[in-house]
C-alpha cells in the first residue's frame, strides 16, 4: 500500500464508500446477535506484494463472526462485533497459517432531541508476518492497529448546530525494525459550526488540529496540522446526498518540509431504485498524508478518485464493483527529486442470495501500483470464491 493507514486516514465519507460489501440478509434484520460463517478460497498473484520475484498462492480462509446491538435504555444503543479471520496458504515461504482479528464497538446516546453522542472504538489485530509496505521490504508487519471516535452533535437552534470531534490513532508493530519506523501515535480534534440555509442545503466552518506523534525519532518524524475548512452539505432529496469541503492544511514539522497545502474534498451517493441495495457512490479529495517512510519523505501530496456501484440485479442476485485511483507525490526530506506513485485499484463481485441464510460471493480484486522507485511498483489479482452462513437470535 502506498499509505501506511490508507484504511484509517479518510474521516468524512459515507460508510459505503469504503468497500463492496454483502446486503443485510434478511434474518439479520433487528436481531440482537446475529451469528456468521464465511468459508471459501481465492487465488493470489503475488503474497508478498514484491515489485519482483513473485510468489502466487492458493489460499483457504474461514471467517467467522458474531455482531450484537442492543438498546441498553431508552436513550442508549450500543453495538458490538468480533471478526476471526483464518487463512490458510498453499504456497508461503515461512508461515503458511495467519489469523485476523478485528473487534468493534459503538454506543450511540440521546441526551435530548438536539444533543446526540457517538463513542467508537475498532481495535486490529493483523497477522501478516511478510506483505509489502512501501519502504520496509520482506519484513514482519504483524501488529495491532486502534481507532478511537468520539462525536457530539449539539442543535444550537433551528438553523445552527456546533459538532465536537475527537479521534486516535495507534499503530503498534510487533516487529522491531518497523516498530522503530512506524510506531506512532495520531490524535485529531475537531470544532464544526453548521447553519442551515435551506431544509435541503448546510453550510459548514471548520477547525480541526491533528497531532503525529511517532515513539521513536519523534525529532526528526513528528508533525503537526491546523486545518481551516469550509463546505456546504446538499441533500436535494432522499435519494442524494452530496458533501465538499475546502480549506487549508497548515502543516508543521519537527524537522524536514512544513508549509500550508490545500485541501479538498467532494462525496456524493445516489440511490437510485427503491431498493436500499442499489446506488452509486463517489469521492474526489486531494490531500497530504503520511508516508510509510516518515523519515525519507516529509508527507505525501495525493490526489485521489473513488467510485462505488451496488446494483441488485434480482432479488437474490447483487452486483458490485469499485475503482479507486491515486495520483501521489512524495516529498523528499533532501533536495533529491520527488517520488511520483500512481496507484489503480478495481474489485468487482457478485453475490447471490439463495435463501434468507445463504449467500454465495464471487469476488475478482485488482492492484496495481507504478513508481518512480521501482522497489514501489506492485502488480497483484486475486480472484476467489466463498459462502456465507448467516442467522440471528
Amino acid at each position: 500500500m502506498n499509505k501506511a493507514s490508507l484504511f484509517l486516514s479518510i474521516i468524512a465519507l459515507p460508510a459505503t464508500l469504503f468497500g463492496v460489501y454483502a446486503p443485510i440478509p434478511e434474518q439479520e434484520q433487528g436481531k440482537a446477535v446475529v451469528l456468521s460463517l464465511e468459508s471459501g478460497f481465492f487465488y493470489d498473484s503475488n503474497i508478498l506484494g514484491t515489485p519482483d520475484g513473485e510468489i502466487d498462492s492458493t489460499v483457504f480462509s474461514v471467517t467467522p463472526q458474531i455482531k450484537y446491538n442492543a438498546s441498553i435504555e431508552e436513550q442508549s444503543f450500543i453495538e458490538a462485533s468480533y471478526r476471526l479471520q483464518a487463512l490458510l496458504y498453499s504456497d508461503r515461504p515461512s508461515e503458511d497459517t495467519l489469523f485476523n482479528h478485528n473487534f468493534n464497538a459503538q454506543l450511540s446516546h440521546t441526551f435530548s432531541p438536539g444533543m446526540v453522542m457517538d463513542v467508537s472504538d475498532t481495535l486490529m489485530l493483523i497477522d501478516n508476518p511478510e506483505s509489502f509496505l512501501v519502504g520496509l521490504l520482506q519484513t514482519d508487519q504483524s501488529g495491532i492497529n486502534n481507532q478511537f471516535d468520539f462525536r457530539l452533535l449539539s442543535e444550537l437552534s433551528q438553523r445552527a448546530s456546533l459538532t465536537v470531534k475527537y479521534r486516535n490513532f495507534n499503530f503498534a508493530y510487533d516487529n522491531a525494525d518497523v516498530s522503530t519506523v512506524l510506531d506512532r501515535n495520531d490524535n485529531q480534534f475537531g470544532v464544526q459550526v453548521g447553519y442551515k440555509w435551506v431544509p435541503e442545503t448546510s453550510f459548514v466552518f471548520e477547525y480541526r488540529f491533528q497531532d503525529r506523534s511517532y515513539d521513536t525519532d519523534g525529532a526528526l518524524k513528528d508533525s503537526d496540522s491546523n486545518f481551516f475548512l469550509t463546505g456546504v452539505d446538499w441533500a436535494p432529496s432522499p435519494t442524494v446526498q452530496i458533501s465538499g469541503r475546502i480549506g487549508l492544511d497548515d502543516r508543521n514539522q519537527n524537522a524536514g518540509n512544513s508549509g500550508t497545502n490545500f485541501y479538498g474534498q467532494l462525496t456524493g451517493i445516489y440511490q437510485y431504485s427503491d431498493k436500499p441495495t442499489s446506488f452509486l457512490a463517489f469521492s474526489v479529495t486531494y490531500e497530504t498524508v503520511e508516508t510509510s517512510a516518515p523519515v525519507t519523505f516529509s508527507g505525501e501530496e495525493t490526489f485521489s478518485l473513488l467510485f462505488n456501484v451496488q446494483h441488485a440485479l434480482t432479488a437474490k442476485i447483487f452486483l458490485a464493483g469499485s475503482i479507486y485511483y491515486d495520483d501521489a507525490d512524495l516529498i523528499r526530506q533532501t533536495a533529491l527529486a520527488n517520488v511520483t506513485d500512481n496507484t489503480l485499484r478495481l474489485g468487482l463481485s457478485a453475490i447471490y442470495q439463495p435463501t434468507k441464510n445463504w449467500s454465495v460471493i464471487f469476488s475478482y480484486d485488482l492492484d496495481d501500483t507504478d513508481s518512480d522507485d521501482f522497489v514501489r511498483t506492485e502488480n497483484r489479482s486475486r480472484v476467489g470464491i466463498s459462502a456465507r452462513y448467516s442467522f440471528g437470535l
